[in-house]
């Protein structure tokens, strides 16, 4: 029995592997904090080399761009390359999270610069389409002016879109550059501190859409100008091609002035309009001219 009992403890392999265990556990957890520390040293290498990869490298850094230009009906473009251009490299110049430079394509925001954008003047609408591994495509609506504000009191020139609204300022030396003949020219007379911007935008619609409403209804004389008189539109002149003139009430029902015009018109078509001063509309019914 005393053999067989040293039998099973010494040679048994069940109790060989056990004592084994048992008397190697010291060694078994300084190989099992190598291996984790070797591990995890492993597992951040890679981490940071990924993030060098995809926000240093050079493989994603914009080096290529393109700007297209999308006009509707001028012949010139009104919107600065140069201006989008420093815009852009502005924003490439700032850092995310204080080491990466947004010129990485994966750090490159297109709303953010999108909105900036839009802030320029003649810009309608704007699309920043990224191309990777390094490339960005940039297309831009152009909103094209309709007509020329011109502020007699102080010689000031605004360039208008079709809604009335000032896209921006420019100066009388560039005025003179323009074809005059291609817009639609509205001289205030008052100064501009005297109106709002948001009455000088419902004024210069109002203007816009009485030319409208006549082109659609005549070919035989056209509208090349309009004069603001008093606040509020309460005087609004159109001086026409055949340079007698058309009063308005900019605060009146547009529609009505014009229908009570033609009606005039065709009631006095028989009659020579060379030697027309102007039609006053501004009273109703009641319709003076001379």
């Amino acid at each position: 029995m005393r053999k067989d009992y040293y039998y099973r403890k010494i040679f048994h392999p069940s109790e060989k592997l056990r004592v084994y265990k048992t008397n190697n556990k010291g060694e078994r957890f300084f190989y099992s904090a190598k291996q984790k520390y070797l591990i995890i040293g492993l597992l951040l290498f890679i981490f940071l080399n990924l993030i060098w990869f995809f926000f240093a490298s050079p493989l994603w850094q914009i080096d290529s761009l393109s700007i297209s230009l999308k006009q509707q009906g001028a012949d010139i473009s009104f919107i600065s390359r140069q201006k989008i251009y420093q815009e852009l490299n502005n924003y490439q110049q700032q850092k995310k999270a204080l080491f990466f430079k947004r010129s990485n394509l994966f750090l490159f925001n297109t709303k953010t610069v999108e909105q900036q954008l839009n802030n320029l003047a003649f810009v309608k609408k704007i699309e920043i389409i990224k191309k990777y591994p390094h490339y960005l495509t940039i297309v831009l609506n152009e909103e094209s002016p309709t007509a020329v504000l011109i502020n007699s009191a102080d010689q000031q020139y605004f360039w208008l879109n079709q809604d009335g609204g000032i896209i921006q300022s420019f100066s009388q030396e560039n005025f003179s550059l323009i074809k005059q003949e291609d817009y639609f020219l509205i001289y205030n007379d008052l100064p501009i501190s005297q109106l709002s911007m948001e009455d000088l935008k419902l004024i210069n619609q109002f203007i816009l859409q009485a030319d409208s409403l006549i082109k659609q209804q005549t070919e035989q004389f056209k509208i090349i100008s309009a004069e603001i008189k008093e606040a509020y539109g309460q005087k609004i002149y159109l001086r026409t091609n055949e340079q007698w003139l058309i009063y308005l009430n900019g605060q009146d029902n547009l529609l009505t002035q014009i229908e009570s015009l033609f009606t005039f018109l065709q009631n006095k078509k028989e009659i020579d309009r060379s030697n027309w001063k102007y039609i006053d509309l501004r009273f109703g019914n009641k319709i003076y001219y001379q």
